[in-house]
């Protein structure tokens, strides 16, 4: 997709945020090891999900849209798959087919898990708790006979892996423990998905989140996904990136304390209700400092956005103690005319912009790309910014209609089209 934007635009409004990304996808996964049909409504209308329902299609789910935002899936007939590499590179969210797979057949080939390439980003973790579990690791292949109960000491907090341990865990009726987990809240969503299927799960918060699982034979599920924060979030940040005001609904304000103590401290009034926010951004922004860690702290997916906020108003600090090399943000902002300083310590401070910048940027990621077109349109100028792997419609459902909604102006045109006026 190629984005022309026009710039000097202030964002004003209100936008509906939808369904989970990051929670719908492993619950996609997880109907893999339930028998009989699940419901699933708030599914947003991202290619990430049509990416993750045709590898369900492969194992031979029956997948239905019946309305734009609610699926039905059937999985009572299945049976392993090869899954494609060329599907399974596309989305990182294809490693949770390790837990899904050995949980409902026995056998999982390692395939070539994809994604954004902001860093270099492991399994060892995911494949620390199949070991843990039973599961043999063969060259490209995983195999296991039968899943034990186990206790699983995660070294490091890791949402994938963390959502790897539950997708086993469910399948064995003695109690697991994993200890160290994830407890962000698309991963409390899978937790409560397992919990209707037929898993007893329960969560010791201190001295560190540990869950307690006894699985079994699950059932399908009728569930509704939690808001996206990820895109909420975004769409707030848009208000600061270019001096305007915009109202967030249909969110869960829980999920945000974090964000929205950290745009308080840069100088915008904040209000929250039960469901909605609204964001004024100040004339002047104060000098903050970003963090991004692990739940309830600042999530490592906003860090790009967090960084065009900066970046804008040429002041304060970024810091991500989740991917610290998470840098691919910085050269096509630098393009578009950010200045910043990074330090040995990983901290990244930025400086007062530049008034000249390139007009026509690349897209490195999904975060990175959102970010780039709300940092161009904050520029009084045009810019045309050229996601040429389709990144943002991976992760943002209707993201041009939702920013022209909010007073922007931008036009989106698709590859084919541009080859075919060539």
């Amino acid at each position: 997709m190629i984005y022309h934007i026009r710039g000097g635009r202030r964002l004003e409004g209100c936008v509906k945020i939808g369904g989970s990304k990051n929670a719908v996808l492993p619950i996609l996964f997880a109907t893999l090891l339930t028998r009989g049909k699940s419901i699933l409504s708030g599914v947003p209308e991202i290619t990430d999900v049509d990416t993750v329902l045709s590898l369900l299609r492969a194992f031979g789910a029956e997948v239905r849209r019946v309305a734009p935002d609610v699926l039905e899936i059937e999985t009572n007939n299945l049976s392993y798959a090869s899954p494609c590499e060329r599907i399974t590179r596309q989305i990182r969210a294809s490693t949770y087919l390790i837990g899904a797979c050995l949980g409902r057949f026995g056998r999982v080939e390692i395939s070539a898990f994809g994604g954004c390439s902001f860093c270099e980003r492991p399994i060892d973790l995911h494949l620390h708790a199949v070991r843990a579990f039973g599961g043999e690791i063969r060259q490209n292949e995983i195999l296991c006979k039968q899943l034990y109960a186990c206790r699983v000491v995660f070294p490091i907090v890791s949402v994938g892996a963390t959502v790897n341990g539950l997708l086993l865990a469910s399948q064995v009726e003695d109690e697991s423990i994993l200890e160290n987990v994830a407890i962000e809240p698309h991963v409390l969503a899978l937790v409560a998905f397992l919990r209707i299927a037929g898993c007893r799960i329960s969560i010791l918060h201190t001295p560190r989140p540990t869950f307690f699982v006894r699985g079994g034979r699950l059932h399908g599920v009728k569930m509704r996904v939690i808001p996206d924060m990820i895109e909420a979030g975004t769409y707030l940040l848009s208000a600061l990136v270019t001096g305007g005001r915009v109202t967030v609904e249909q969110i869960d304000p829980t999920h945000l304390s974090a964000l929205f103590s950290f745009v308080r401290k840069m100088g915008a009034d904040l209000t929250v209700k039960e469901r909605s926010a609204t964001i004024i951004s100040p004339a002047r922004a104060t000098c903050a400092d970003a963090v991004c860690a692990p739940y309830p702290a600042l999530p490592t997916d906003l860090s790009p956005v967090l960084a065009a906020a900066l970046a804008r108003y040429g002041t304060g600090t970024l810091r991500d103690t989740v991917f610290p090399k998470r840098r691919s943000f910085l050269t096509p902002y630098h393009a578009l005319g950010a200045n910043f300083v990074e330090s040995e310590d990983g901290a990244i401070s930025f400086l007062s912009p530049d008034a000249s910048h390139a007009d026509s940027v690349t897209v490195p990621d999904l975060r990175t790309g959102a970010g780039m077109v709300l940092y161009a349109l904050s520029l009084n100028t045009d810019t045309t910014v050229y996601d040429t792997q389709d990144y943002i419609l991976r992760g943002y459902e209707h993201f041009t209609e939702k920013l022209n909604a909010l007073g922007a102006c931008v036009c989106e045109e698709t590859h084919e089209h541009r080859k075919e006026n060539i």
